[in-house]
């Protein structure tokens, strides 16, 4: 039915897809690999060589390897972040990093796609690609990230540093279980729900936060409506809870050295947790919403960095 609808949408027939999984068994191998020049010069077909070489590494028989990643190129001895093409030298060295997933996964999302008559053209990390949109690679010199997608049923979790993509988690726990304590109480649809707590919450008291927020009439006809002070107090415990996991599972590496945090996904539209999040862990904290126009929405950061 998606498929069929995208179709619709489109006014074509959609043949292939690029398919993005779960970081949540993702496996880093860094390897060096070092390539002869062919004529005494760095050219794209080196990258080319010493990318095959790597891909024929033996990894753990339970993985797939998804993507392989060029981090450094060194040559005379020098290292550089870009490919030094046409520098003059006989031979070059290429840090590349095979990001691996669990086998059965990537093979289950495959196998869901295929199923709908859809070829998958290629697969990427989806923590990988948010690295990639949001330039979060560029940013860690210096520094860690803690890069977190918040999504309605899990929270992702990633650690950028060095410019690489070290290790990914996940916490079976996200916006669901703020939005069903509104639901239980309100009985009201998931979709309001949803844009209540989104843009409706916030834990610094104002003139205006005993006014109405939603209104509604229930079928026996009774009035009823949420002010903004009832729904904040709500829905405080909650979010307290989740941002208590989210520094719990961070909060070694905070310990280890600068880190930041940088929130996408669905969670980042709720900023009242957003604040909590940085009032509970004590580190910089920071949004990320792609700015290309028509999809300036956190959902879409994955989307957008395995396109580009």
């Amino acid at each position: 039915e998606m498929v069929a609808s995208c179709d619709e949408k489109i006014g074509a027939k959609l043949q292939k897809v690029l398919l993005l999984i779960p970081s949540v068994s993702f496996k880093r191998y860094p390897l060096k690999v070092s390539v002869h020049t062919q004529d005494g010069q760095v050219r794209k077909s080196d990258i080319d060589r010493s990318l095959q070489s790597a891909l024929h590494t033996q990894v753990d028989h339970n993985l797939l390897i998804i993507n392989a990643v060029c981090i450094k190129y060194t040559c005379n001895g020098i290292s550089y972040r870009r490919l030094p093409e046409n520098e003059r030298a006989d031979h070059l060295v290429v840090d590349i990093d095979l990001l691996c997933a669990d086998k059965n996964l990537a093979y289950e999302y495959v196998s869901i796609v295929e199923k709908s008559g859809v070829a998958v053209m290629d697969i990427m990390l989806d923590m990988y690609a948010i690295c990639k949109e949001a330039a979060l690679f560029e940013q860690t010199v210096n520094q860690n990230i803690v890069l977190l997608k918040i999504d309605y049923q899990t929270t992702s979790l990633a650690l950028v540093s060095k410019g690489k993509l070290l290790t990914c988690d996940i916490l079976y726990e996200g916006l669901n279980s703020i939005i069903k304590v509104v639901e239980d109480k309100y009985h009201l649809p998931f979709n309001v729900n949803d844009r209540l707590i989104k843009y409706n919450t916030n834990f610094s008291q104002n003139d205006n936060s005993h006014s109405a927020i939603f209104a509604w009439r229930t079928p026996s006809g009774e009035s009823k409506y949420i002010t903004q002070a009832d729904l904040s107090l709500l829905v405080k415990e909650p979010i307290e809870e989740l941002s208590s996991k989210i520094n719990e599972a961070c909060e070694e590496i905070f310990k280890s050295g600068q880190t930041d945090l940088v929130i996408t996904g669905e969670g980042a539209k709720v900023e009242s947790l957003v604040k909590m999040i940085k009032d509970v862990t004590k580190v910089e904290t920071k949004t990320y919403f792609p700015e290309t126009i028509g999809v300036r929405n956190s959902s879409y950061t994955a989307l957008l960095g395995a396109i580009y």
